[in-house]
């Protein structure tokens, strides 16, 4: 009990939401950076930044933002299953009940309590129907059963698809829960990520003196326009029209609720 980690909050962070929810990009920008271009990995690894470094980041980040294409991807296969497994029912249940004419104890059985639905509800009958069928592969009143429904059509092969289907139907429905960005795990990895941001753009600005490093790690930005009359600019080695952002996170003046800084990127 004394061991159980003490969740923080934002009060405690003393952090807004709001900037909490900026680090997803600017990190995601400087992951991108650091895993694309030679040079600053380089700079960063006599820091300690490695590839286990590298991989902690980009977890945390997926965390955040998922994994779109593969979110819509068994989205699109969960609705294609679902549709089929609609269409499927009816009919299939029709067939059951007529290829069992002959093997009634084993038909009272599968079908008890099954009747055709619409919609997500018909994934759940075809389960029960297979989790059934399944079942009766254990006595041989079940396996002639069986027998005589392959014979109607409704063989290992047609159950194996549509056992399939249904894996397809069940795994788009908990890909994410809807609800991630309302619970505690949320917040608790917006400030791991924080932390990893912060540790990691502190010792990069710190490390790195190239400018245009920075600038592709986010972590510096170029001015609009010429960048001013070629004077005096070129004085930190970063030239004319680059100009260093304000630091992303200022933890003195970052509370709770408090009103968006207009000085801050991103405000």
């Amino acid at each position: 009990m004394a061991n159980q980690k003490k969740r923080r909050t934002l009060a405690s962070a003393g952090v807004s939401l709001e900037t909490l929810e900026q680090t997803t990009q600017r990190a995601l920008d400087m992951l991108i950076a650091l895993g694309t271009s030679p040079g600053p990995f380089t700079l960063m690894s006599a820091r300690g930044y490695d590839a286990a470094e590298h991989r902690r980041g980009w977890a945390l980040v997926q965390t955040l933002i998922g994994d779109p294409a593969e979110e819509r991807r068994e989205k699109n296969e969960g609705a294609l299953a679902v549709a089929e497994l609609d269409n499927w029912d009816e009919s299939g249940l029709k067939l059951v009940a007529a290829g069992l004419t002959r093997h009634p104890e084993v038909r009272a059985r599968v079908l008890a309590g099954l009747a055709p639905v619409e919609g997500p509800g018909a994934v759940l009958n075809v389960a029960a129907l297979l989790d059934r069928l399944d079942a009766e592969e254990d006595d041989d009143a079940g396996r002639a059963a069986l027998e005589t429904l392959a014979r109607r059509g409704l063989d290992a092969a047609e159950r194996r698809r549509l056992r399939g289907l249904v894996q397809d139907a069940k795994r788009a429905a908990e890909a994410l829960p809807p609800d991630f960005r309302d619970g505690p795990e949320y917040l608790e990895t917006l400030l791991a990520l924080r932390d990893w941001y912060t540790e990691w753009s502190e010792i990069a600005r710190l490390t790195i003196k190239r400018r245009d490093y920075l600038i592709r790690m986010g972590l510096a930005e170029r001015r609009n326009g010429s960048g001013g009359n070629g004077g005096s600019g070129g004085g930190g080695g970063g030239g004319p029209g680059v100009d260093d952002p304000t630091p992303f996170v200022d933890p003195r003046g970052d509370t709770p609720g408090a009103p968006a800084d207009p000085a801050r990127p991103g405000s």
